[in-house]
């Protein structure tokens, strides 16, 4: 995919459901896969992602594909997952967490601050 997704007046709560809604969409296929007995062994767990090389060009890009072994709830989160998982490892980590809706490739409006 080498086009922009935009919504045009999502809230921020609109995002994290987005978010929630894709990573539990993911652990269901994953369960679903570790509970099928005829799926091998080494296929449980699995996720595979492909992401593009840059190019100025979007023809030019290249897909890399990547696989990483999920093996608890924990290796899959949302950003603002990430940053409360952060935050129980240690204290100090003085993070706030805010989402700010801006577009790409476009200014910000005044009414987004």
């Amino acid at each position: 995919m080498n086009e922009n997704m935009e919504f045009p007046g999502a809230s921020g709560d609109d995002i994290e459901w987005l978010q929630d809604q894709f990573v539990g969409y993911i652990k269901a296929k994953i369960e679903a896969v570790k509970n099928d007995r005829y799926a091998q062994d080494e296929d449980k767990g699995k996720v595979i992602y492909y992401r593009d090389t840059y190019a100025e060009h979007p023809e030019d890009r290249k897909n890399i594909e990547y696989t990483v072994h999920l093996d608890n709830d924990e290796d899959l989160v949302t950003l603002s997952g990430l940053y409360a998982q952060l935050k129980q490892i240690d204290d100090s980590f003085n993070l706030d967490y805010a989402r700010m809706p801006i577009v790409d490739e476009k200014a910000p409006r005044e009414c987004d601050f």
